[in-house]
């Protein structure tokens, strides 16, 4: 069997007396994609930024391809691991050009950047955007920056989120060609269309794990209303 690009092992983390994470035990292998649901507060990005090395004081077994993010340096790390936050920021108002720059395949990212129907917003400035057309154009940058995704891993917090619906579906479309690729990807929704598409899910609440399995047998109604969807 072939070993997980992503492992965790008793993971748990406490902050402020509260403990956010307890002893979650996951896997993903090259080619297979974990969906995390739950209701807000149940630790779905904490759990993506402790498997990103973002969080120091996470407790547990943590291996991202081998290395434990926590040791390597982020220059290692970048060579197979995006993490993409829900909300994410830039501190310059780069235009949607310039932005590509900061990709280390600045080829890539316009081809994303065209399959995001966002080719004539190039020379606009990220302030000019739409909400959902700057989390397009992050996400246009993360996917560009894994060229080969044999091995590689994506760790992707809420992607649809603020997007519309043909965005969505890109992003669904995506991340299964990365999965076809050889990439694994971990990634935390409320979109129960993306979340149906993983090969596996699982439900937190409270920082537990209360199921995991695939999609047809774990969005039952019941969960469905755990997570907050109606």
């Amino acid at each position: 069997m072939s070993n997980p690009l992503i492992h965790c092992r008793k993971l748990s983390v406490e902050q402020h007396g509260s403990l956010i994470l307890s002893e979650i035990n996951l896997e993903v292998l090259s080619g297979q994609s974990l969906g995390i649901v739950g209701p807000n507060g149940a630790g779905k990005t904490t759990l993506l930024r402790s498997l990103a090395g973002l969080i120091p004081h996470a407790q547990g077994e943590i291996s991202i391809n081998r290395c434990k993010p926590l040791s390597t340096s982020p220059e290692i790390l970048s060579e197979f691991l995006t993490y993409l936050p829900q909300n994410p920021t830039c501190a310059w108002d780069f235009t949607v050009s310039d932005f590509g720059k900061l990709s280390p395949h600045p080829d890539l990212y316009i081809n994303w950047i065209n399959r995001f129907k966002l080719k004539e917003k190039l020379s606009s400035k990220l302030s000019q955007l739409s909400g959902g057309e700057r989390k397009s154009v992050h996400i246009s940058l993360a996917f560009s920056i894994l060229s080969r995704p044999l091995h590689k891993i994506l760790l992707l917090d809420e992607p649809t989120a603020a997007l519309d619906h043909d965005r969505a579906q890109l992003v669904a479309i995506a991340i299964k060609e990365f999965i076809t690729a050889g990439a694994a990807v971990l990634f935390t929704t409320h979109d129960l269309d993306l979340a149906q598409s993983s090969k596996e899910v699982l439900i937190l609440e409270a920082g537990r794990v209360i199921k995991k399995g695939p999609p047809n047998d774990i969005l039952t109604a019941e969960f469905i209303k755990l997570i907050g969807n109606k």
